[in-house]
């Protein structure tokens, strides 16, 4: 054997598989946006305040996934998008759901934020020390 015909089989071999590498990366990077995106796409965040719908937006999928395998960001998320039309005062994930302040439809794909169901803070800052700023000399 001469050496261009060693060269050429070790050179095709290389770029065959180099290119099988690739296509399979692609595929399953696709296969995978594909399937996250019929799991955890097309939800949307609605914040009902006075009577009208505030906001009604869409929300992409990987923030679905995300808030949806942690409850803390739940949480977070909910607060954040409710945050400019009124103070929740109560925790959203137990007390929030079961006076419907806050509804999670996953057969609609909806998270539904009431502000007109948010329980009134009745003793605003009277059982509550108010934080002191330590001034320095």
């Amino acid at each position: 054997m001469s050496f261009d015909i060693i060269w050429e089989w070790v050179l095709s071999g290389l770029v065959q598989n180099f290119v099988w590498v690739i296509v399979a990366i692609l595929f399953v990077q696709f296969g995978q946006r594909a399937y996250e995106n019929r799991k955890y796409g097309n939800w949307r965040v609605i914040v009902h305040h006075k009577g009208i719908n505030r906001v009604d937006r869409e929300i992409s999928p990987g923030k679905v996934k995300e808030i949806l395998s942690e409850p803390a960001e739940m949480s977070v998320f909910v607060k954040g998008v409710a945050s400019p039309y009124g103070w929740i005062n109560c925790d959203v994930l137990t007390e929030g759901k079961r006076i419907g302040l806050f509804v999670e439809k996953p057969e609609e794909r909806r998270l539904l934020i009431d502000l007109d169901k948010n329980p009134s803070d009745g003793n605003k800052g009277n059982d509550k020390k108010r934080a002191s700023r330590k001034r320095r000399a």
